[in-house]
């Protein structure tokens, strides 16, 4: 029995778990542990469903910046607005000001770590777009996919780059090949990975 509780709901109230862990319990079960260091629920916990404007998960420092439900979806909210929505199989990315600029988004690439970064070098991949189908006991494969690829000299302001875009072979296995690449030198190349002219085609 909980050491605090209403006369008439005797198994409902708080308790001491542990040592400096304070527990809460509902029906004679264990509900709800707080530690310093750490919030245990036995059941999901569940908040209201917010606002843009109002997020009902946020911070501390930033009351307006945090996650709301938007019916069917999980929106992200930044400073009181929508920036982007999970949905069920769709992400959307959304940005209105009166400038120019669209939403971006942005993959990175270093070698050494995120925090204490080095150069990257030729022939790393700066990023990746996989397109993956499920493919049974195998799980998924990737069937197509886009990849920025470092190329040339890398140096301070300098990191030349191209693009290519690979496809998967109808075999088993499927085997990934690039099918088109545009180099740094604005060079494309089709079924060629070294253009040599504006558009090369083998």
């Amino acid at each position: 029995l909980p050491g605090l509780a209403p006369q008439s709901d005797l198994d409902s109230g708080i308790f001491s778990s542990a040592a400096n862990i304070l527990g809460f319990a509902v029906a004679g079960a264990e509900a709800l542990l707080i530690s310093a260091t750490a919030l245990t629920a036995a059941s999901p916990i569940k908040l209201p469903d917010g606002t843009a404007a109002a997020p009902a998960l946020t911070f501390t420092t930033q009351a307006t910046t945090g996650l709301a439900y938007g019916g069917s979806a999980l929106d992200v909210a930044v400073v009181g607005v929508k920036n982007a929505r999970f949905g069920a199989g769709s992400f959307t990315c959304s940005l209105g000001n009166a400038a120019a600029t669209g939403y971006a988004v942005t993959y990175q690439h270093s070698r050494g770590t995120v925090a204490s970064p080095t150069a990257t070098v030729t022939a790393d991949e700066l990023g990746v777009l996989n397109f993956e189908g499920y493919s049974g006991a195998a799980g998924y494969v990737v069937g197509a996919a886009i990849k920025a690829i470092s190329e040339g000299t890398i140096a301070t302001t300098r990191v030349p780059a191209h693009l290519s875009f690979w496809t998967g072979t109808d075999a088993a296995p499927t085997v990934n090949t690039e099918r088109m690449r545009i180099d740094s030198t604005g060079d494309v190349g089709i079924s060629a990975t070294a253009p040599a002219t504006f558009i090369t085609q083998t």
